[in-house]
């Protein structure tokens, strides 16, 4: 059996720092994240969860981190978080990394995994319809575990 999430989230400012809903689903955890550009201690914490969880535990990063251009925290702090053993699962699954998730025509919106939760990964796509209806400036990123 499996479960499909359609996980959207409609963000609203909360603090200056911190923009993130944690959702926990039996043993998984997923956490909806807007990274806002340059936010270095944003992406410190997000690397110290990652780097705290044990290896079962089944994680799912999902939203906007505003990765796109080398050269900058956010695609540093992104790679960092990579090579902690993070998946990027758009990728990882053969997808181009050049499909736009945003108005910006970029890709900016991802779905980070846990090697463990990766492994029960059944399908991941992205869907338009909201943002061409002019909803949202963002596409939605459907997992299917």
């Amino acid at each position: 059996m499996s479960i499909k999430f359609h996980l959207i989230i409609f963000l609203q400012k909360i603090s200056k720092e911190w923009r993130n809903v944690e959702v926990k689903v039996g043993d998984r955890t997923i956490i909806g994240v807007h990274v806002p550009k340059g936010d270095k201690k944003y992406w410190d914490s997000l690397i110290e969860l990652y780097n705290n969880q044990n290896e079962e535990d089944q994680l799912l990063i999902i939203g906007d981190m505003n990765v796109y251009d080398k050269g900058t925290t956010q695609m540093e702090k992104f790679i960092e978080l990579l090579s902690l053993g993070a998946i990027d699962a758009w990728l990882e699954k053969g997808n181009p990394n050049d499909r736009p998730t945003a108005n910006t025509k970029r890709r900016i919106d991802y779905a980070i995994m846990s090697p463990s939760l990766y492994s029960k990964l059944i399908d991941i796509d992205i869907d338009d319809t909201l943002r061409n209806e002019y909803v949202t400036d963002h596409s939605a990123i459907m997992v299917e575990v």
